[in-house]
């Protein structure tokens, strides 16, 4: 059972995870926060395994959260929850040293594997389209530079469906194409007037 610590600003929202993890049976929300500076004092009373946190909040952010939490030399995995799916925010998220980026419409098998992976040290977890639309944009090259000594590896991370420890071994390669960048093939270019050559 993970101890989670959960940050939102929206009531609704933290009701909502709170009540799905327990029903899970694999996570329980410890505490619940309404903004990052919130979260820094609950933290500090209460070590989690991991925190799940929203990024946009008043007061302080998540990504905010995420780079104090850093700086006092706290590594409790992040994994942070948005609406919004922007490479700019997945950028800075992975800058500031978050574990993993997931949309809020997630489900929960998605999200209960996402947090056991980065407790047991998986490197970032992140959305496979967002992970694509931040390679063609190629927003901020610098960053990953910057945390490869943090981070092996970007954009591997397990996809656990119900019924996936039946499943795994049979469909371990059909699983794969997820984790694989799609290479073009390019057609030979026909040769001057072989069009002419019937």
């Amino acid at each position: 059972m993970l101890d989670i610590g959960l940050v939102d600003d929206q009531q609704l929202v933290r009701q909502g995870i709170a009540g799905l993890l327990a029903i899970s049976g694999h996570a329980r929300v410890l505490w619940e926060a309404r903004n990052g500076e919130e979260a820094l004092a609950l933290i500090a009373q209460q070590p989690v395994n991991a925190l799940l946190a929203d990024i946009r909040m008043p007061v302080m952010d998540g990504i905010g959260l995420v780079k104090q939490l850093r700086s006092q030399q706290n590594f409790t995995p992040v994994l942070m929850l948005t609406t919004f799916d922007d490479a700019e925010l997945f950028s800075q998220s992975l800058a500031a040293g978050a574990n993993g980026f997931l949309l809020k419409d997630v489900s929960l098998e998605k999200l209960i594997s996402s947090l056991q992976a980065i407790v047991t040290g998986s490197t970032f977890l992140a959305e496979p389209e967002l992970l694509r639309d931040y390679q063609q944009k190629k927003i901020r090259p610098g960053i990953i530079r910057a945390r490869a000594a943090n981070y092996a590896l970007v954009s591997r991370w397990i996809f656990q469906q119900r019924n996936c420890a039946r499943d795994f071994s049979g469909r371990r390669h059909s699983a794969q194409p997820h984790f694989q960048h799609t290479r073009q093939t390019r057609l030979p270019r026909p040769h001057p007037g072989s069009a002419q050559s019937n």
